[in-house]
């Protein structure tokens, strides 16, 4: 310490201060070192006051300091809220090899009678909060990064999703146009067929009834696998329409048993049923739909099912409010590995190198209707060894009143009127007008007129009024939902029936031509029978 350097009683006051002060003079020299800076610095005042600060402070040499110090010193005490308040963060290496951070605030100092300014430094140590704050913003870094990452996440997540819906929409609207262009064909293989056999004043031999036999039953065959792909596209796309209703489990399954009696004979296959002397069990399911999978299952168990094999269907009451039915067969069966793909769409079984006809998605169709109506299906299979489907519903509780049958048998028609009916078909196709033509050949007072186009059909609907109308949906000028609301419009021609006859037999669009106003809608291929008693039913 110099032996020069004296203190100012005023200085005294900085010792009781809890922060680390210290003044220097204009050569750099520390003139004040307070007593709570010697207690965490370590330096004692005798040891450091009058040496050259960089001596301990290499840092306070370095620029911008020494011009700081400069200007504080030839400008004397500033004003408050000055820009002569000098604040800094600074590392100081301490003499135990220590690293701290300190917030300086220098500002110029005069003492009570002295004319030259000192330079004051007000010193915090804020090495503690400084790593706080580092550990702060880096674990708030952090924090950002994993939100943007969950962020960039759900984006994906949403873009797979939104692909996904496209891409359904794609697949359901691709097969939807397919089914569509398969089913026109089919009107005229189907509709010709029926036709031919229904023709009594010229019936053909043995030989040539039996070939139109097989072309109806491979077309048949061929609408079946439409419908079935079509059902996919509709329950895939959450649009499956059910009616729910008190369905007599006993009345449906004897009723599908015997529809599937005559597909035993190829292989002399025992089917039986077993169960129905139990008391009448309901459940609440859409008929068409349950009596659609009981089907299903029992043609497979059919179908996969070895020469001379058996396939057994059971029910019973479990007891506990709900049904269980069995489907079992003693057919090639199913091996573990494939039992957990058995409902992936178009994918077959059992088959081995024999070639069995159907999509493989009759047991997803299956699975989807089961669930959608509150059941279940399960299945064991060994190869080798047969299958065993299992469906359970819930009892319908409190069910009484006649057994429903559905399928078994047929309204009586109404009498059929000798007055002359006009009908006029709007149809872009041909063939297709020809094939109705003929088929109401059998109603000798049904006159048809037609058009090819939708707009020349409604100006024959306004200048002919006729009795009735089929009208085609898919058009190509006009489609037959645009000119059905035109001639809704119309005073002359709004209170006409009129019946939508098309390949479009998605349930969405039979829903949204029923909707508006069509009378009924007949899908192409076009059954006879049912398409004269619809006619017959709206011009009685």
């Amino acid at each position: 310490m110099s032996q020069n350097t004296v203190q100012h009683p005023s200085f005294l006051l900085l010792n009781h201060i809890p922060e680390g002060i210290f003044i220097i003079k204009q050569d750099g020299c520390v003139l004040v070192w307070n007593r709570c800076l010697e207690n965490w610095s370590g330096i004692k005042g005798k040891k450091i006051i009058g040496e050259k600060i960089t001596q301990f402070f290499p840092h306070f040499g370095e620029p911008p300091y020494p011009d700081r110090l400069e200007n504080i010193f030839q400008n004397g005490p500033p004003v408050i809220f000055s820009s002569q308040l000098h604040k800094h963060v600074i590392p100081c290496p301490l003499q135990d090899g220590s690293l701290r951070i300190l917030h300086t605030i220098v500002t110029s100092y005069k003492a009570p009678e002295e004319v030259t300014p000192y330079a004051l430094f007000t010193i915090q140590d804020v090495t503690n909060q400084t790593f706080q704050i580092r550990e702060y913003n880096s674990l708030h870094k952090k924090l950002k990064e994993e939100i943007q990452q969950r962020k960039e996440a759900e984006n994906k997540i949403l873009k797979a999703k939104q692909e996904a819906e496209k891409a359904n929409r794609a697949k359901s609207t691709f097969l939807s146009q397919m089914s569509h262009e398969f089913r026109t064909p089919l009107n005229s293989i189907l509709g010709f067929t029926q036709l031919l056999q229904r023709d009594f004043k010229s019936p053909l031999n043995s030989q040539q009834s039996k070939n139109l036999e097989r072309v109806a039953a491979a077309g048949k065959h061929l609408l079946g696998l439409i419908n079935e792909v079509l059902d996919l596209a509709t329950i895939e796309a959450g649009k499956t329409n059910f009616t729910p209703e008190p369905v007599h489990i006993q009345a449906v399954l004897q009723e599908v048993v015997s529809l599937s009696q005559p597909s035993t004979k190829t292989n002399k296959i025992f089917l039986n049923i077993e169960g129905t002397q139990q008391s009448d069990i309901f459940i609440e399911a859409d008929y068409l739909r349950i009596r659609q999978v009981f089907f299903n299952l029992i043609s497979n168990a059919i179908k996969f099912n070895k020469p001379q094999g058996s396939v057994y269907v059971r029910f019973a009451n479990t007891g506990n409010g709900k049904i269980r039915i069995y489907v079992e067969d003693t057919g090639v069966g199913i091996s573990e590995e494939d039992l957990p793909r058995l409902s992936n769409p178009f994918e077959r079984f059992g088959t081995g190198s024999t070639f069995v006809e159907g999509t493989g998605i009759g047991l997803t169709i299956c699975r989807n209707l089961v669930e959608s109506m509150g059941g279940q299906i399960k299945v064991v299979s060994a190869l080798g060894k047969g299958s065993t489907f299992t469906l359970e519903f819930p009892v319908l509780n409190n069910q009484r009143g006649e057994v429903p049958a559905k399928g078994l048998s047929v309204a009586p028609g109404k009498e059929l009127s000798l007055k002359e009916k006009r009908i006029l078909y709007i149809e872009d196709i041909d063939t297709n007008i020809e094939l109705v033509r003929q088929i109401l050949l059998d109603r000798p007072n049904y006159q048809l007129i037609h058009s090819l186009s939708a707009s020349r059909g409604i100006e024959i609907a306004l200048n002919e009024t006729p009795d009735l109308i089929l009208m085609d949906i898919n058009m190509p000028e006009m489609d037959g939902l645009t000119a059905f609301n035109k001639l809704a419009e119309k005073p002359e021609t709004k209170s006409i029936p009129v019946i939508a006859v098309s390949a479009d037999a998605m349930g969405t669009d039979i829903e949204k031509a029923l909707n508006i106003g069509f009378r009924s809608y007949i899908t192409k291929p076009i059954n006879v029978d049912k398409f004269l008693e619809t006619i017959d039913s709206l011009l009685a």
